[in-house]
């Protein structure tokens, strides 16, 4: 007979008559032979759910009949056994909901939180591991869990206390699936306790927000582009500047540069002017005549500047 305080229904109990021989349940008789002079070794076995609270207490009756007294009335003995379960272990693992309804935002990450509460009577080691698609982050309580990685997680005993760790976290997806699996584990380190979550999170893509991200993340080459641009521009006008002056120079002075240096013959067609003509207009030629290389169109039109040009020197 076994009977518990409290009261439970998570103890099981079996009575053996020898190794390997007939077994019983309680409130069952389990009947076998026995000779003047014989024993027999009798085994009670007794599993323990793992919802007995601790210091429940168990007692455990066992009745054996059997032979005649001097009265001729039947032997019975009895014997009992007190067990008082004061060691467990026993590991509680909770995690929030994720929405079930497409995620719109990614900027904040959604949020879910995981549990760890242990009422063992030993210090746990304790192994979290998160997976999730590769493009996805998760973040819990500031440790980053890359995937097929584990986080320890140590619940310390103290008699009478119970061990309690919490995680808040959060996931993001930073591209690639926009729908994925979070596989979420706890086992014990010699593997006693495990349990696991697991939920299928969808997301759905902003086209504005992902136009915006796009321009953000294209912004330092549009930028470089720009400076390119402008530099490009600059260069293209400091050439054209630098060649305005040839080119006035090209339209306004057609013979040769005016000079104290050596002549530099350039082909030229002359124009022949009456004498009358060139008299009228021209400059008057000094005493020494036309200068070195110059013909009379040059001094037709370019002679004052010369003459100015001669005053002004001592």
């Amino acid at each position: 007979d076994v009977s518990t305080s409290p009261p439970t229904d998570n103890v099981v109990a079996f009575l053996t008559a020898g190794v390997g021989g007939p077994t019983t349940i309680p409130d069952s008789a389990l009947t076998f032979p026995m000779s003047a002079g014989d024993s027999k070794l009798i085994i009670i076995d007794l599993i323990i759910g793992s919802e007995v609270p601790l210091n429940t207490r168990i007692v455990v009756s066992v009745y054996v009949e059997g032979g005649l007294d001097e009265n001729d009335n039947i032997v019975r003995i009895e014997h009992q056994n007190l067990i008082l379960v004061d060691e467990q272990r026993k590991v509680n693992f909770e995690v929030s909901d994720l929405p079930t309804v497409p995620i719109e935002s990614e900027s904040t990450g959604s949020p879910f939180w995981m549990n760890l509460t242990s009422e063992s009577t030993q210090t746990e080691e304790v192994l979290l591991s998160v997976n999730h698609p590769s493009t996805w982050q998760v973040i819990c309580n500031g440790n980053l869990f890359q995937t097929n990685e584990t986080l320890a997680v140590n619940l310390q005993y103290s008699r009478g206390d119970v061990s309690e760790k919490q995680f808040s976290c959060t996931i993001h997806r930073l591209g690639g699936a926009l729908e994925g699996e979070l596989d979420i584990t706890m086992a014990t380190a010699d593997l006693t306790i495990t349990s696991s979550k697991s939920q299928k999170i969808t997301y759905i893509e902003n086209k504005d927000e992902s136009g915006f991200m796009s321009l953000e993340m294209n912004a330092p080459t549009m930028i470089t582009g720009a400076i390119a641009l402008v530099m490009m521009m600059v260069i293209a006008l400091i050439i054209r500047r630098k060649s305005l002056p040839f080119e006035e120079e090209e339209n306004e002075i057609e013979g040769p540069p005016i000079t104290n240096g050596p002549p530099v013959s350039q082909p030229h067609t002359t124009i022949q002017q009456p004498v009358v003509e060139q008299q009228s207009s021209s400059p008057v030629l000094p005493t020494t005549g036309l200068p070195a290389g110059w013909t009379e169109e040059q001094w037709h039109h370019y002679g004052q500047e010369y003459l100015n040009r001669m005053a002004k020197q001592p």
